[in-house]
């Protein structure tokens, strides 16, 4: 209701990819503003056409944790759905180079050669490019409309792909659609910076969805109830809700709920002044809404908070006390109240998902602390349970759960998947979630022991590894190096001190950029401190020679 100039626009987008011009689209707007409906559209008209529609998720933070993921919920949907001979020609060369992403890759295609060794740039090219020329074939056979929901919860190496993509794929029959919330990307946010390099390319279209009008609100009203209604009412929505349509229809459903509006015979008829039973905000509505559902079915919805927006049956059973009946009863309840979705696919384990982030968030912030710890242990152990061999996937979504708790058994486990998720991360070169994940396993680690001074160095010398190639060497030689090299000293470790000097003088070169960079005050003080510390006849030696002589 109210956008058919904004699908408009976007249908307009989508014909010129399936002529070969690739598009970039950006839909934008406040929370419940319709992002997702309209992208939803634009997929059904999309398939109509002969297209195909592969959606991804970003997830706020807490929740799921994986390099790229939300291209790599797009790809795995379209590798799934393929047959082995079709997907083999669609990966080409780079089929291996996907797999590291997209583990069905090799279930699909069995043993697949490992990539050529590299420099770790060159390795993080070939992976770009191989996702690249991985979509560029898929599009050639069929149409691609990518739509990405919530990149202002996007991690680094997602927003780094979507700009390669930009640049590498102008005539591919494809349309990527990005969706984000404007009222939380300022100056700062990581995305801001994205959308600027995205606006350069061609192609590029910003589409802001506004609220709707008193005439939509009219329309949207009459529309749900299905018969006509005062012109008073739909302004007095309008005024509460600011035409947000999600705050429209969660208005609409409490009003009916609470007995504030009641249907007699084919209509339904205020029992009272509408807006003075319109509550206040989109989440005091929400609030109010979940309050009407009965107290086991919000047990159970709170248990899911926990898991995330997007959670399977499977993990829920493991964790609630609830009954197989009154399980099933409560999501029945949910469904019905439009709160959750069901996410089935065939072969897949059966899943639900919250309608909208908001409530999985209104969920979650209601738990009592205490209560919310104690899910986070037993999801956790539920999560490794149902993951088996594939645990090691799904490292940095354990490593959330298990550093919430404050039992030592969990806290080890926080550490060990941290680390697992941030070398992974550094295997995909995706180097922004490595330094979370290591800043990460900082925490934890200081927590758990904190008075193990060597394993904050290794862990320290390792973010130094992740924080120089995410974009901010400074930060190494300044603060992450300084801080191990002062660990090692203590705890008389030379071979330590030796790799703080090494991680700090490798970033002081990637900082300086010039011939001169050797001769500032960074240089000199850590090469003269790696000489120190350097055993003669030893590699590390030899190393700190090499650094010294960079300054005749």
């Amino acid at each position: 209701m109210g956008r058919d100039a904004e699908l408009q626009q976007l249908a307009t987008a989508f014909e010129a990819a399936v002529n070969g011009r690739r598009g970039l689209v950006m839909v934008v707007g406040e929370p419940g503003i319709g992002k997702t409906s309209v992208c939803e559209q634009l997929a059904a008209q999309a398939a109509a056409v002969g297209g195909l529609a592969l959606v991804g998720h970003c997830y706020e933070e807490g929740s799921l944790s994986q390099p790229y993921l939300p291209f790599v919920e797009a790809m795995r949907s379209y590798v799934l759905a393929r047959n082995p001979e079709v997907l083999r020609a669609d990966l080409g060369q780079g089929a291996a180079d996907v797999a590291r992403l997209v583990p069905e890759v090799r279930d699909k295609l069995g043993a697949l050669p490992e990539p050529p060794p590299g420099d770790l740039e060159d390795s993080r090219w070939r992976l770009l490019q191989a996702i690249t020329g991985f979509l560029r074939n898929a599009a050639a056979v069929q149409p691609l409309l990518i739509v990405l929901e919530d990149l202002h919860w996007a991690d680094r190496g997602s927003l780094d792909l979507l700009v390669h993509l930009s640049r590498h794929l102008d005539e591919a029959r494809l349309l990527i659609v990005g969706t984000y919330r404007d009222v939380e990307v300022d100056r700062q946010h990581p995305l801001s910076a994205t959308l600027a390099e995205l606006r350069r390319s061609a192609n590029f279209l910003r589409v802001p969805l506004r609220g709707l009008t008193v005439d939509e609100v009219h329309r949207l009203y009459v529309a749900i109830r299905g018969h006509e209604v005062s012109w008073a009412q739909a302004e007095a929505v309008h005024r509460q809700t600011e035409g947000n349509p999600l705050f429209i229809q969660e208005v609409l459903r409490y009003l009916v709920e609470a007995g504030i509006v009641v249907k007699q015979g084919d209509r339904y008829v205020p029992q009272e002044g509408v807006g003075a039973g319109i509550p206040e905000g989109l989440r005091d509505v929400i609030g109010k809404r979940l309050s009407r559902l009965s107290e086991k079915t919000n047990q159970v919805l709170a248990v899911a908070a926990v898991i995330g927006r997007d959670f399977r049956l499977d993990v829920l059973q493991s964790v609630t006390t609830a009954t197989e009946e009154e399980l099933t009863a409560a999501l029945e309840e949910a469904s019905g109240a439009a709160i959750l979705e069901s996410r089935s696919q065939p072969g897949q384990p059966i899943g639900f998902r919250f309608n909208h982030a908001l409530f999985r968030q209104t969920l979650y912030e209601e738990l009592f602390s205490l209560r919310r710890i104690r899910l986070h242990q037993q999801v956790a152990r539920a999560l490794e349970a149902v993951y088996g061999r594939r645990v090691d996937d799904h490292a940095g979504e354990l490593a959330e759960h298990f550093a919430q708790s404050t039992e030592v058994d969990d806290m080890r486990k926080a550490l060990e998947y941290s680390e697992l998720a941030a070398q992974r991360a550094m295997a995909v070169y995706a180097y922004g979630d490595a330094v979370c994940h290591y800043e990460q396993a900082l925490k934890v680690q200081e927590v758990l022991d904190p008075d193990d001074k060597a394993k904050r160095c290794d862990l320290l010398l390792e973010l130094g590894d992740a924080v120089q190639p995410a974009g901010d060497p400074e930060r190494v030689f300044t603060t992450v190096a300084e801080e191990a090299y002062t660990l090692a000293v203590a705890l008389q470790d030379g071979d330590r001190a030796c790799r703080a000097c090494a991680r700090a003088l490798g970033s002081v070169h990637a900082a300086g950029g010039g011939a001169n960079f050797a001769n500032g005050p960074h240089y000199r003080s850590w090469a003269l401190r790696f000489e120190e510390h350097a055993r003669p006849g030893t590699r590390e030696w030899v190393c700190s020679s090499f650094w010294t002589a960079m300054q005749l």
